[in-house]
């Protein structure tokens, strides 16, 4: 850094330094005050008051040679009067007497000028002096302003570096607080979490039934979505055991479901075998009525004829035959596993493509069919196959195993319920037993009767039934 000259602002001492080291106040070695050092002298006009100092018009020099001047032209004057001269020396003295007087009033004129001139620059000086002496004022209150300044800015920085001090501090103990708090919530969303999973856990469990897995597991899934939203992710192993073991108790439900379907089953297979053994009895004992009466009749025929044939002898020995050969049947059904499947659907209830496949054992199948059309379904069911086979329960299971992915109900499996075509099933049916004949298309009378039936027709129907109200009895 260049040094650079400063003045003293008392005495105008000239001191030279570094500039840094006149930002401050320092001792005057002239005058030992401690003061402000400025780039201007005591002085401010400096060289150009000396070169416009007021000098006298008439040096001792010019004055000198004024009075030799003046010397000779009295001696000039005195040899002239000594001649004789008088005029000459008159007009020489009037011209020296006029150019004295021209001078003199040049020189007034000069010095009167040289005055008003000298007031000036001294008015001008005191302007500058008291400018100067403004502006040490002026410097003097900057410096102060600009200590002040300095002050304040150190004591602000101090101010906020302590509140920052205190700040970060207080924010770390907020931060450790917050911490504190946090690891004490986390741990009680944590357990309450884990609470509200292992009860969710219990209670899926024990609710658990054959019908309820997907809405089960999908409850489950909700409740790990809940604890992630609170905080708490469930371990991913966690959520695959629960959902093991969910699969699992599942099965055994679905094992002990079909078990009791598979007693329901027998039961209903034991109360169908019932009423076909009754039937059969039934049969049984109206065929055995039918030959003992074919019989007598036989016998009373053969006594009358005495021993010849008629036609009409002929015909109740054939009738006794059929007696015979039907009793037989009956008792052959009774002891075998003959029977018929038959394929069934109801598109009222059920729509178009929907059969069901089951079996009985009756005498008149059709009975059967009748009884699943009764007054639980809006129409009676459309036959489209009627299959009598000598192991009608083996034909039954081997068709319902084919079409088990065709359910329309999963979860019950007593419903024999499928969706398939017809053709499906026909080419099925001939695979495992054999050429049959089947009606593709249903009737369905009610059905479409139902629906094409106009507002008037129906009109007139409920007129009619309303007419004849036993129609509803009993």
């Amino acid at each position: 850094m260049d040094s650079v000259t400063r003045f003293c602002s008392q005495c105008g001492a000239r001191v030279k330094a570094l500039s840094s080291v006149f930002e401050s106040p320092q001792k005057c070695p002239s005058c030992k005050a401690t003061v402000l050092f400025w780039d201007l002298t005591r002085d401010p006009l400096g060289p150009f008051a000396e070169a416009t100092k007021i000098k006298p018009l008439l040096t001792p020099s010019m004055i000198a040679m004024i009075a030799i001047i003046t010397l000779l032209y009295v001696l000039i004057v005195i040899v002239l009067l000594m001649m004789g001269l008088i005029g000459l020396p008159i007009v020489l003295t009037l011209l020296a007497l006029g150019v004295a007087g021209y001078g003199i009033a040049i020189l007034l004129g000069q010095q009167y000028k040289l005055t008003l001139l000298k007031r000036s620059f001294d008015t001008l000086a005191a302007s500058i002096e008291r400018a100067r002496l403004q502006q040490i004022e002026v410097g003097k209150k900057f410096y102060l302003l600009q200590h002040n300044y300095k002050e304040i800015v150190e004591s602000e920085t101090s101010r906020l570096v302590e509140a920052r001090i205190r700040y970060e501090v207080k924010d770390l103990e907020l931060e450790q607080e917050y911490q504190q708090h946090k690891a004490t919530c986390n741990n009680t969303v944590k357990a309450m979490a884990e609470k509200s999973l292992d009860e969710t856990e219990k209670f899926l469990i024990a609710k658990l039934t054959t019908q309820n897995f997907a809405l089960s597991r999908d409850r489950f899934m909700k409740t790990v979505d809940f604890c992630a939203k609170v905080g708490y992710d469930v371990p991913k192993t966690d959520v695959k055991n629960f959902l093991e073991r969910l699969q699992t108790d599942f099965k055994e439900a679905v094992r002990k479901q079909l078990a009791k379907e598979e007693q329901a089953r027998i039961k209903e297979k034991m109360r169908e075998e019932l009423k076909v053994e009754q039937e059969i009895e039934r049969e049984l004992k109206r065929a055995e009525l039918e030959r003992e009466l074919i019989a007598t009749k036989l016998a009373e025929a053969l006594a009358k004829s005495a021993g010849e044939t008629s036609e009409q002898i002929e015909d109740l020995k054939r009738r006794l035959a059929e007696a015979e050969s039907k009793q037989r049947s009956i008792s052959m059904a009774q002891q075998t596993k003959v029977g018929n499947v038959y394929v069934i659907s109801n598109i009222g209830c059920f729509g178009e493509s929907v059969f069901k496949i089951g079996m009985t054992r009756r005498l008149d199948p059709m009975d059967r069919v009748r009884e699943l059309g009764d007054a639980s379904v809006p129409f009676p069911f459309d036959v489209h196959m009627m299959i009598k086979c000598e192991n009608a329960p083996t034909l039954e299971n081997s068709l319902h195993k084919r079409f088990t992915k065709r359910r329309l109900n999963k979860v019950n499996f007593r419903k024999e319920f499928f969706r398939a075509s017809i053709e499906e099933i026909r080419e099925a049916v001939e695979e495992l037993h054999g050429q049959v004949e089947y009606v593709a298309s249903p009737e369905a009378l009610q059905f479409h009767e139902s629906i094409t039936m106009s507002d008037e027709e129906f009109a007139v129907i409920d007129k009619v039934i309303g007419d004849a109200p036993e129609y509803f009895d009993d």
